[in-house]
């Protein structure tokens, strides 16, 4: 058992600098960061376990201001569920000698993978060739030769534990547009037509039956919020809210099950601080085609107005021809509220409003919490960024990002370090906005499907 007064106490390492450099290439400590892109992350502090001594504590050195400290023989565990499938994981986790370096065990599954020799005292990556299929799985965590003295604690530290997959991301180029939009309308069965009236609405809708909600032939003023139902279209029409609104998003989709269909719909934020989509749909598709949202305005102290935000989650994001402007932020698909299944935007343009810039804003595109984010294709997404800064600005993760930055390339960002295939292009769309003044509204015609 370890002394009680050093219980915790890091103490320095004791062996000379080329001594480590060679253990650290044995011992599978990358000399660089991985090419690899992170699927999942998993904080050390999440970890649970039956034993006291083997806990989340304080650390300024973690990234996220704590870590899992492992001072004693013990287990601790936790469940990941990447997405798609993984090729490997990653421990970063740093540890104190006491006589020898201390080792940790790492079993996924039920089934012992690998056992590193921590000699690194200051965070570092171990990591080991592990498959994993998409789903769920049981990582442990094992301090195997806890040991003290009277001068000396060994212990091990956990920051983050993270699964892989190959990098993803490649040159980014423009592709051909086609006249018809890529997802269809889902098939309706038997489905209810609601006439959206006018005001603030809530639709309380069954979620085993399809529903159409119209919003006519003129402006709806205030928010709509569709919650429940199972396969949802609503095509056509344009919403505002009113300069004396108490609400802060046009459309509220929360709680579908099936697969939500906006289409051809104006999005006009000129009289409200507005997001125009907010999601909160774990378990539903949701299809954003041929939409317009312009003059979305917020700022950092009041509405930190987004053109869609899947705050609550989704099952997959669809967006296929979409052009808006904003003076605060776009597309922030961060998953730090809800689980995201997925992401897919093509032919999208997204323009920071100059002409209402407020002193804070700009990302038109925030994909990460940490690295963690949804498995995301881009293709054709056009951004113009603030008046007089770069396009790698724009983004988030940016190009300086310490741990999954983005790479700028002449007029062109990739995200080399994230589960993103493809990338963005700076400027407007070389035949003009996806979806150009007229095109949705009111008169909405829909150009039919590939």
């Amino acid at each position: 058992m370890p002394s009680p007064r050093l219980r915790g106490l890091p103490t320095p390492g004791r062996l000379r600098p080329a001594i480590v450099a060679a253990l650290a290439a044995l011992l599978m400590i990358p000399a660089a960061a991985s090419a690899d892109v992170t699927v999942t992350t998993t904080p050390g502090e999440s970890f649970t376990s039956s034993a006291t001594y083997i806990r989340a504590v304080a650390d300024g050195a973690a990234e996220g201001g704590k870590t899992l400290a492992m001072y004693t023989a013990g287990t601790a565990q936790a469940t990941v569920t990447p997405s798609s499938p993984t090729s490997s994981i990653a421990v970063l986790l740093r540890g104190t000698e006491c006589d020898g370096a201390p080792t940790l065990q790492v079993t996924v599954d039920g089934v012992k993978t690998v056992t590193f020799t921590v000699a690194a005292t200051k965070y570092s990556n171990y990591t080991v060739a592990k498959s994993l299929s998409a789903g769920s799985h049981t990582i442990a965590l094992a301090l195997t030769n806890d040991h003290s003295s009277a001068s000396c604690d060994r212990n091990v530290y956990v920051d983050t534990v993270r699964t892989l997959s190959p990098s993803v991301s490649g040159p980014v180029t423009a592709v051909a547009v086609s006249s018809k939009l890529r997802w269809p309308a889902p098939a309706l069965t038997a489905p209810t037509t609601i006439a959206v009236a006018q005001g603030d609405q809530t639709y309380t809708l069954d979620k085993t039956k399809d529903y159409v909600l119209n919003l006519g032939t003129t402006t709806h003023q205030g928010n709509v919020t569709i919650s429940g139902g199972r396969n949802v279209v609503m095509k056509g029409g344009a919403i505002a809210l009113p300069a004396t609104s108490t609400k802060s998003t046009a459309l509220n989709i929360v709680g579908s099950v099936g697969i939500v269909q906006v289409e051809g719909v104006l999005f006009n934020g000129a009289t409200h601080e507005m997001d125009a989509i907010q999601i909160n749909a774990p378990a539903a598709i949701v299809q954003v085609e041929n939409v317009r949202a312009v003059g979305l305005l917020g700022s950092f102290d009041t509405n930190h107005t987004d053109v869609i935000q899947p705050w609550g989650g989704v099952k997959d994001l669809r967006v296929d021809h979409l052009t808006a402007d904003s003076n605060y932020q776009g597309i922030y698909t961060r998953p730090d509220q809800g689980g995201i299944g997925s992401v897919e935007l093509q032919n999208v343009d997204l323009t920071f409003n100059a002409a209402d810039a407020t002193s804070s804003g700009g990302y038109l595109l925030w994909m990460t919490n940490g690295c963690a984010m949804a498995p995301t294709t881009l293709s054709n997404l056009y951004l113009t960024p603030r008046l007089g800064t770069s396009l790698g600005s724009a983004v988030w993760p940016a190009t300086n990002d310490a741990s999954c930055p983005s790479k700028l390339t002449g007029n062109t960002v990739s995200f080399p370090k994230l589960p993103v295939t493809g990338g963005v292009i700076g400027g407007a769309p070389p035949a003009g906005a996806f979806v150009p003044a007229g095109k949705a509204g009111t008169a909405y015609a829909s150009p039919g499907y590939q």
